[in-house]
């Protein structure tokens, strides 16, 4: 198997529930050279871990993946076209669909009311009141409380209801345009942030 060339493209993260990983759980795996149609499955079902340990987190290296094919295909060309290390994370068995669902509503009903709570006094510290009565004033509309209502509150919560909506990209839950939405963006920003904090930190596996 001297022509044998295994290309390696490994994830940056990887949840599980099982104890075991295996190459093919983290990698995409293309070979080359040899025509023998067991190499690719013999290589994608070589453990990398018999167990995830108690920390419920760990690394394996590019390194490590070269060494376990190298042991039983020492003669392999390698290369990896992926990260250089894996983050391997143990699921919460405890963590069921209802708690998911429960503490995504906690959240968004804490976010709900500090938004609410910050453009409330938002308004309140720049006077608005004042301002919608002088628009008023400017454009010649009557100064009672129905009629600033009518032609200047409404449209203007309308407005900035709108607004939030095109700035989110999201209305009930469906996307107005097929670009990321700023909290896609930030929060693939943070989950990367936080997989590199823990590569750097968490034991490796050996």
């Amino acid at each position: 198997m001297t022509n044998l060339e295994v290309y390696l493209k490994p994830t940056k993260k990887y949840t599980t529930q099982s104890p075991k990983v295996y190459l093919s759980d983290i990698c995409d795996v293309f070979v080359s050279g040899e025509n023998h149609p067991n190499i690719l499955k013999n290589i994608q079902n070589i453990c990398l871990i018999n167990r995830i340990p108690s920390s419920q987190f760990t690394t394996v290296s590019s390194l490590d993946m070269f060494k376990a094919v190298k042991k039983r295909y020492p003669s392999a060309t390698l290369t990896n076209l992926g990260e250089d290390v894996t983050l391997i994370a143990a699921a919460d068995p405890e963590d069921t669909a209802w708690r998911k669902q429960l503490k995504v509503g906690l959240i968004a009903t804490i976010l709900f009311m500090g938004c609410a709570s910050a453009i409330i006094t938002f308004h309140v510290d720049t006077q608005l009141n004042r301002l919608m009565n002088t628009y008023a004033h400017i454009l010649g509309i009557d100064h009672s409380v129905s009629s600033v209502r009518w032609f200047m509150e409404i449209p203007y919560a309308t407005g900035l209801a709108v607004g939030i909506i095109v700035f989110f990209n999201h209305f009930f839950g469906k996307k107005l345009t097929k670009d990321p939405t700023p909290i896609e963006v930030e929060m693939s920003t943070y989950e990367a942030d936080v997989v590199d904090a823990l590569i750097d930190n968490c034991p490796k596996e050996n």
